[in-house]
């Protein structure tokens, strides 16, 4: 059995599976915290290992609890 090609997303797609906005996504890909394939300036796809990589990063488990926001002084 060959090994199957990986699933390539676009943005659209990589944003709904992060549940992002798709701009957060880009601003994530040029501050280089999700890899990425970029064939020219216009095409950018995200492998779903990448997605998954990049979840794994970012899991935050403490007693099940996620911890409150820190909030800006006014």
């Amino acid at each position: 059995m060959t090994n199957p090609l990986p699933k390539l997303c676009i943005v659209k797609e990589a944003a709904a599976l992060l549940r992002i906005a798709p701009r957060a996504l880009l601003e994530l890909e040029r501050a280089g915290k999700i890899a990425y394939v970029q064939w020219n300036k216009r095409v950018v796809r995200f492998e779903q290992e990448a997605i998954d990589e990049f979840l794994e990063k970012v899991r935050f488990i403490a007693g099940g609890q996620v911890p409150p926001r820190k909030r800006k002084p006014q």
